[in-house]
């Protein structure tokens, strides 16, 4: 096995809700009057971090109604339907199968910390993480430097044994910028295009990055 320490994204990574957030900023897009995305690959030329980029290229008019409100919005909606979103099967058994060879994972999302504490919870997948960095900044900043202190408290951590899985250019992103290694499963928020431009090893499903991590 190539790592001993495994961060996990959530959104788009170990949970399927790309069709929900579309629907959620659609709403939004509708609301004030902007061309919603009807497509996959649309969302996926605009989605990028930071959030109130995305927002920009995706229509809104800051001037017509401020980030934040969009940003409260936004959360607000997802919060009421993010339930129907999915673990990726094959995600579920790679995580059982780290869980079983005694490899640390660790949650590392932007996602509210007691929120997806308590949906972990419901559906019995919390069991399978050592800890879980969390942002509890709506606005969905700094998911870099969060876990750049959580190193610095964890220097037991061998960087050179530890590897980000992400679904964005921004989880790689992420990675660079705590010292370690980072692949990418393409079927989440980012194009697989623009997940290649990275150079981290991209994959279309789990058991594909799986038997890489068992080379």
């Amino acid at each position: 096995m190539k790592y001993d320490v495994i961060f996990w994204d959530w959104n788009g990574t170990i949970i399927d809700d790309v069709e929900i957030c579309m629907e959620t900023v659609n709403s939004l897009l509708k609301e004030y009057g902007k061309k919603p995305f009807s497509a996959r690959a649309e969302y996926h030329k605009v989605f990028r971090f930071p959030i109130i980029d995305y927002y920009r290229d995706a229509g809104f008019d800051f001037d017509e109604v401020p980030f934040d409100v969009l940003a409260h919005k936004y959360i607000a909606r997802y919060d009421v339907n993010c339930r129907r979103a999915k673990i990726f099967p094959d995600i579920l058994n790679v995580l059982c199968t780290f869980k079983r060879d005694g490899i640390k994972q660790i949650m590392l999302t932007a996602s509210e910390k007691n929120d997806l504490i308590r949906w972990l919870d419901e559906i019995d997948a919390l069991k399978f993480f050592d800890d879980i960095i969390a942002n509890d900044d709506i606005y969905a900043a700094g998911k870099a430097d969060i876990a750049k202190r959580w190193l610095k408290n964890h220097p037991e951590i061998n960087l050179e044994r530890a590897v980000m899985v992400g679904d964005t250019t921004h989880d790689v992103e992420v990675a660079r910028a705590m010292g370690i290694d980072a692949v990418t499963i393409a079927r989440g928020h980012s194009a697989r295009t623009a997940l290649e431009k990275t150079g981290a090893p991209v994959f279309d499903n789990a058991d594909e990055m799986l038997k890489y991590f068992e080379k």
